[in-house]
């Protein structure tokens, strides 16, 4: 709901990797030491520990307290009507032999059109040259093109 402690996190990062070009300035002095890598060390060490911390936790609270709900990520994977299944329709039809160039001009074409893209797609003669009815509406399921998430999921579930 609230993402002050991921914008937070995200305006951290950006200060601690700020505190790296001083740690790989320092590296330059690993065979002829002199003392003028203390003060960056003494400086940048300790503030970045302290960054990190603050960024593991807060992102902990942050997911520790993260709420989903699954009907309304259903309906917005099905808002686009299809449009955000256009990467799975391309790479089969370049697996179907269209050129990846081709494939993603017909799909830009077809997108750009005002309307169901569904409907689109299957109106679309070069898309069927390539691809069946059956194929497009199998494509066209978000639940089919999420690849490995369900394992990876799982595997971090399991893991705590």
């Amino acid at each position: 709901k609230n993402p002050i402690a991921s914008e937070k996190t995200s305006g951290l990062a950006r200060i601690l990797y700020g505190n790296v070009t001083p740690a790989l300035l320092n590296n330059v002095l690993w065979h002829e030491r002199d003392l003028s890598n203390s003060a960056p060390e003494r400086a940048v060490i300790p503030e970045s520990f302290v960054l990190l911390d603050e960024m593991l936790r807060s992102m902990i609270s942050v997911y520790d307290n993260l709420v989903f709900f699954p009907d309304n990520i259903k309906r917005n994977l099905y808002m686009t009507q299809g449009k955000n299944l256009a990467e799975a329709l391309m790479i089969a039809l370049t697996k179907k032999g269209a050129s990846r160039q081709e494939a993603h001009e017909i799909l830009r074409t077809i997108s750009m059109l005002e309307g169901d893209f569904k409907q689109a797609v299957h109106g679309n003669s070069d898309v069927k040259d390539y691809l069946s009815d059956e194929e497009i509406d199998e494509l066209l399921v978000p639940e089919n093109y999420i690849g490995e998430a369900r394992t990876l999921v799982r595997r971090v579930l399991d893991e705590k």
